[in-house]
Parts: C-alpha cells; sequence; structure tokens
C-alpha cells in the first residue's frame, strides 16, 4: 500500500493578526500553523488546527484497520472492537471542532 502524506508544525515565536491564512482544506482564515505536503508534490498547504485534527484522527483510524489487516495487533475481537470505536469517535469529535491543542 503506497500512502503519501506528512504533517508538518511551522514553529513561530509570537502570533499576530498577520500570520493569518486561508485554510487550504476548510478555505476559512485562521490561524495556520501547521502544514500539509501531499503525495511527490513539493509545496507545502497551510492548514488550521482544526483541519489537523480531522486529518490526524482518520489517518490514526486507517492505519488501526491497516494494522489489523497486516495481523499486527495481537488483540481479541472485543479488543478491537472497542479500538475501532474509539477512533471513529476521535474522529466524529474533529469533525465537530473539537480537538485538544498543545497548548493546554
Amino acid at each position: 500500500m503506497k500512502n503519501k502524506g506528512m504533517l508538518d508544525t511551522k514553529l513561530t515565536v509570537k502570533i499576530s493578526l498577520s500570520c493569518c491564512r486561508k485554510c487550504a482544506l476548510s478555505g476559512l482564515s485562521r490561524v495556520c500553523r501547521h502544514r500539509i505536503k501531499l503525495g511527490d508534490k513539493g509545496s507545502y498547504y497551510y492548514i488550521s488546527p482544526s483541519s489537523r485534527a480531522r486529518i490526524t484522527a482518520v489517518c490514526n483510524f486507517f492505519t488501526y484497520i491497516r494494522y489489523i489487516q497486516q495481523g499486527l495487533v495481537r488483540q481479541n475481537a472485543e479488543q478491537m472492537f472497542w479500538e475501532v470505536m474509539r477512533l471513529r469517535r476521535e474522529m466524529t469529535v474533529a469533525k465537530l471542532g473539537f480537538y485538544l491543542t498543545d497548548q493546554s
């Protein structure tokens, strides 16, 4: 399976209104501290924290499913079921706009 994608956190020391960009995924003007590189293209797209949370949740879900298919998960069926449900909940919560920030 060929999966290409990279998330990068752009480190900024101070945030001002001038650093608000249009999020490449949502199209909204937000503070975009993260950027994403898709495939082999050399360009990065700036994304908002909420968009990053959505992408991360989906990637976590599909990574776990792939691990199950490859036989790398050593749990019984019920434990795998509840982990899949937790990951699905994480995707739903991120889709609703709730996510944890690094600045707690």
